[in-house]
């Protein structure tokens, strides 16, 4: 007999919640519920629709901007610093996503010692893929990398092949430093004979920021107002000392 009543605290829930909502009160309260529902219903809609409209506004200006400089150094890099982060990108419902397919340090040094403006790069990277550039690579990049990656993208400006500062006024690095590439573009070096004269031949070829080795000796000469430096590669145990022009180089690793 008990099994056919039910549960009788749950009888009388019902009951009062069917009481209640044939109330004036309970009517009024359900009306509001309704309206709130349906506000926050349209509000959502009105957000996705307004995204959308947003990123196809967005899509348009960035089909505008490819079109009229696509072929500009800034975009291409831009484009280049991108794909060397990410490799997917994808939109849902109005917001672009973009996943890390591990960062290519390579392929931004190198792209940091070619950029002329990195405004306009930046500038270009915003209007394609409506990300922040140097965020990006800051979040892409370990202490160390970024330090390597900035003094890259400052060589061109800390590097004048014409600079002509009288010698006496220049601090010569000192024999037993180690020495750099300063030159954005690489240095091709030739070796020297055993009273340090060049002999014309290849003592090979160094990029921007690699170790040319140990200083062994300083040439300051002052009819020509240029410091020469002797310096052991050191790649094998017995190679040529090879010969440097003191504006070429540092002796402060550009990758510390």
């Amino acid at each position: 007999m008990a099994g056919k009543l039910g549960n009788p605290g749950a009888i009388v829930g019902a009951q009062l919640a069917s009481d209640f909502a044939k109330s004036d009160q309970g009517k009024k309260t359900i009306s509001q519920g309704v309206t709130a529902l349906k506000v926050i219903v349209i509000g959502a809609g009105i957000f996705v629709l307004g995204r959308l409209g947003l990123q196809q506004l967005k899509k348009i200006r960035r089909n505008n901007f490819l079109n009229n400089n696509g072929t500009k150094p800034a975009t291409i890099a831009a484009i280049v610093f991108h794909n060397s982060m990410f490799t997917t990108t994808f939109d849902i419902l109005g917001f672009d996503f973009s996943i890390p397919d591990g960062t290519d340090e390579d392929a931004l040094n190198n792209l940091a010692l070619q950029i002329q403006n990195i405004d306009e790069v930046s500038n270009a990277y915003k209007i394609i893929f409506d990300r922040n550039l140097i965020l990006d690579i800051q979040n892409e990049l370990n202490v160390s990398e970024l330090i390597a990656f900035f003094n890259r993208l400052q060589a061109d400006g800390d590097f004048d092949p014409g600079d002509s500062t009288p010698v006496d006024d220049i601090v010569p690095f000192l024999i037993g430093q180690d020495i750099y590439v300063k030159n954005p573009n690489g240095l091709d070096l030739e070796e020297v004979d055993s009273d340090n004269n060049p002999t014309g031949e290849f003592g090979g070829a160094y990029v921007f920021g690699e170790k040319i080795g140990e200083i062994e000796d300083v040439i300051i000469d002052l009819d020509s107002n240029v410091i020469y430096y002797i310096v052991d590669p050191s790649i094998l145990p017995f190679s040529t000392n090879v010969i440097v022009d003191h504006r070429q180089v540092t002796n402060r690793d550009p990758n510390e």
